[in-house]
C-alpha cells in the first residue's frame, strides 16, 4: 500500500538535523497525489516502480529499495514531478532514493 501521510510527533530525535538529507524526498513525495498507485514492472528489483492516472495525468515513482546505487528506465517523456523539467528515460536513483514523474497520457 502507499503510504499518504507522514507524520511525527512527541519523539524529538526522529529526524531532528536530518531536514537537509530529507528535504529532497520531501518535495517528490508531496508533489505526488495522494492516491494508491500500481506496481508495475522496473527491470530492476531492486527498485520498485509505481504509476496511477489522477485528474487527467499519468504519475510514476520510482524508489529504491537498498543502500546502493540502482539503474531504472522510465516512459519515454517523462517530466520530473517538482521541477517539470524533462528527463532521460535512464535514471541512477541513490540509495533509498525517490523519484517521481509525469508521462505523457497513453
Amino acid at each position: 500500500n502507499d503510504v499518504m501521510a507522514f507524520s511525527r510527533g512527541g519523539f524529538l530525535i526522529g529526524v531532528y538535523g536530518m531536514e537537509r538529507q530529507l528535504a529532497k524526498f520531501a518535495r517528490v513525495f508531496r508533489a505526488l497525489p495522494a492516491i494508491r498507485f500500481k506496481t508495475i514492472d522496473s527491470g530492476n528489483p531492486a527498485v520498485t516502480m509505481r504509476t496511477q492516472t489522477f485528474r487527467g495525468k499519468d504519475y510514476v515513482y520510482a524508489v529504491n529499495v537498498t543502500s546502493n546505487k540502482q539503474r531504472v528506465r522510465i516512459p519515454c517523456g517523462a517530466k520530473d514531478i517538482v521541477t517539470g523539467a524533462a528527463v532521460s528515460e535512464a535514471q541512477l536513483l541513490g540509495p533509498y532514493e525517490l523519484k517521481g514523474f509525469i508521462v505523457p497520457l497513453k
